[in-house]
This record gives structure tokens, C-alpha cells and sequence, in this order.
């Protein structure tokens, strides 16, 4: 856990976030670049996916506003052993 006051709250809240996507990938047994192509089909599948799309915006703004430890969070990208990570350039689409 992070607890250094000078480290942007940003910061914080991307390593915590990294870190529960990739125990969340260890679990699932789905690589990264699995997970990215399932994204429209999870998203599908939220009662609220609008309202989660806006949510990342607003936090994207925050940071291009208030800033990011990025040396720190690539760091992190490293430590998890993403700092590599080839993705598909095609969605997987579900076919109904």
C-alpha cells in the first residue's frame, strides 16, 4: 500500500487498480489482451456502462489536470510484467 502524502492521489488509485486487474487476470485465466477484446461484450453487459464510460473520462481529465506519478506507475507496469503487452488490434464480438 502507498502512503506517501507526496505521491498524487491519481497515482494511487492507477497502482490499486493495476494491481486488482491483475490478480483479477490470475483468477479469470484470461490474458490482458483477451480481457481488452472482451471489452465491448463486458460492457454490454452493465446496467450502467454509460455512467462507468463517463466516470473514466472524468478520472482521465483529472489526471491530464492534476497529474501522475507516471515513472511510478510504469514501474508498476513492469513489476506486474505488462510492460510488453502485444493486443489485438480486432473486439471479439459476440455473435447472436
Amino acid at each position: 500500500m502507498i502512503k506517501d502524502p507526496s505521491i498524487f492521489e491519481n497515482t494511487i488509485y492507477i497502482i490499486k487498480s493495476l494491481r486488482f486487474s491483475h490478480w483479477v487476470l490470475r483468477t479469470s485465466k484470461l490474458s490482458l489482451s483477451e480481457i481488452i477484446s472482451y471489452l465491448p461484450f463486458l460492457l454490454s453487459g452493465l446496467d450502467k456502462s454509460k455512467d462507468l464510460i463517463k466516470r473514466l473520462k472524468k478520472f482521465h481529465d483529472a489526471v491530464e489536470e492534476e497529474g501522475a506519478d507516471f515513472d511510478l506507475i510504469k514501474k508498476e507496469i513492469e513489476n506486474l510484467g505488462w510492460y510488453n503487452i502485444k493486443l489485438s488490434t480486432k473486439p471479439i464480438i459476440k455473435d447472436e
